[in-house]
């Protein structure tokens, strides 16, 4: 064929897709009290499975985002075991009357 009479590509189109990748999931932790909190604490836990279930350390109320989010990154990790429970963790940190929510 004569490469000068040719069509030529005006355009493509790609698509992908993927079917392992997972939905992002959004979780709202609040704490909040109706008179303003001092000197409290609180932890968070994730079961995977009935089996496992696993608990952060006990953090301040006013815990910077930063710091709920490694919390959360290293639930399951221990000397002896690495679960690796979550790996894509972000977390932002709003203030509240009397709380923060997470």
């Amino acid at each position: 064929s004569d490469a000068t009479s040719s069509p030529s590509v005006t355009g493509y189109k790609v698509e992908w897709y993927c079917t392992t990748c997972k939905t992002p999931e959004v979780q709202l932790i609040k704490l909040q009290r109706s008179a303003p909190l001092t000197n409290t604490k609180f932890s968070l836990s994730y079961s995977p499975t009935p089996e496992i279930k696993k608990e952060t350390a006990m953090l301040p109320w006013d815990s910077p985002a930063d710091l709920v989010r490694r919390e959360l990154i290293n639930l399951g990790w221990s000397e002896t075991d690495d679960l690796n429970l979550l790996q894509d963790v972000q977390v932002s940190r709003s203030t509240l009357t009397n709380g923060y929510a997470w």
